[in-house]
């Protein structure tokens, strides 16, 4: 940033903190927690981290014909508690957020996604965001304040909220810790280099997942057998939801001592998602009984809703299309020849090192993909 460069937001002279703090909440500039007050000199040091002037734009926001500039950017990183060098890391995110893939104006519905962060590559380990034991926190500062600054971002700059467009039917807590790192030790593949990034770049990946996340799976060890643990996985995943047969981008959480137990028998990220492809599946008759046939139809006749014999043995893969059944359990747009949903599983080993449990990060409905960008460090 210049040095002669204006900062051009609004000043507000305050008698002390907690002035400071009233203010932002009675302007509804705050999430609900107090925030630290945005002074000059912090704001810059932002701007300076990322090299740019508070006017420079960082975003443009189509859907909402918004845009977020650096300094706006900077003040509620700033409110967030962020230090200056988590600035590229947010600037990143909020790339990937508006690439026509990740489809942003989703995080208005009343499904109330938001994205979760998961980051790679040497910046990590540099800013100290956490990728093992607590691994939602509380307790890491870079973890919940980037998540607390896209958050506050979001907020003020691009109408997330209620007072404006945001109508999720519960709110989604990982707006507040919804920024991890992956465990890049463990001996598998890092996540961005399996997305084409090379190993010494430091990636940001969203991917955007339901309220409720990460969802507790646990897994029988009996044996150390990996195929026993990803039945109970595979199960898991095309079993939930309900009245929902839910495919799209779903992240698949390992700690380090289920990634160890993978790696002594030679599974690689890929042998586990492909086991899973294979095995996450249900069958006609369950699909039946939990109200997911034919669910989106407008007309539907009783008998075709009644589980017949044979059903019980007629299966339907979540990450597989199948055009027989396909129409029985989408959304009518999914079918559509240009509908771009992927049908994935990211692996990521992270967490604690104990327990018997693996997470799940369940994906929005419809419509968004993951999407990975290049935080670029000055």
């Amino acid at each position: 940033m210049t040095d002669q460069a204006t900062i051009t937001a609004t000043k507000h002279e305050v008698a002390n903190y907690h002035a400071a703090v009233d203010l932002a909440f009675d302007a509804g500039w705050s999430d609900g927690l107090p925030i630290v007050p945005p002074t000059e000199p912090l704001i810059r040091a932002c701007l300076d981290a990322i090299q740019l002037d508070p006017t420079d734009v960082v975003i443009e926001i189509p859907e909402r014909g918004r845009t977020i500039t650096a300094e706006k950017l900077a003040i509620n990183a700033v409110m967030a508690g962020c230090r200056p060098e988590y600035l590229p890391v947010l600037v990143a995110i909020l790339e990937a957020m508006i690439d026509p893939r990740y489809h942003f104006n989703h995080i208005a519905s009343m499904g109330s996604a938001w994205p979760l962060t998961i980051v790679n590559g040497p910046v990590a380990e540099r800013l100290g965001i956490n990728s093992g034991l607590y691994l939602f926190g509380p307790g890491h500062r870079a973890n919940l304040t980037i998540a607390r600054g896209l958050s506050l971002t979001l907020r003020n700059c691009a109408g997330a909220k209620v007072e404006d467009t945001q109508r999720g039917g519960w709110g989604n807590p990982i707006r507040m810790v919804g920024c991890i790192a992956e465990n890049e030790d463990l001996g598998w593949t890092p996540l961005h280099v399996q997305r084409g990034f090379a190993q010494e770049d430091s990636v940001v990946t969203v991917v955007s997942v339901y309220p409720g996340s990460p969802v507790h799976i646990n897994v029988n060890e009996r044996g150390n057998s990996p195929e026993i643990m990803l039945d109970s996985v595979s199960h898991a995943i095309a079993n939930y939801g309900g009245a929902i047969f839910n495919r799209g981008p779903y992240t698949l959480l390992i700690g380090p001592h289920y990634v160890e137990l993978f790696t002594k028998q030679g599974w690689s990220k890929d042998d586990v998602r492909n086991y899973i492809f294979d095995h996450a599946k249900t069958s006609v008759e369950l699909l039946k009984q939990r109200h997911v046939w034919a669910k989106h139809w407008t007309h539907v006749t009783p008998d075709e809703l009644e589980v017949k014999p044979g059903d019980d043995k007629r299966f339907v893969y979540l990450f597989k299309k199948d055009p027989e059944y396909d129409k029985y359990v989408s959304w009518p747009i999914a079918l559509q020849d240009n509908y771009d949903r992927d049908l994935d599983l990211y692996v990521v080993g992270c967490g604690g090192n104990g327990g018997s449990r693996v997470g799940l990060m369940v994906p929005n409905y419809v419509s968004t993909n993951a999407v990975s960008r290049k935080i670029r460090v000055p």
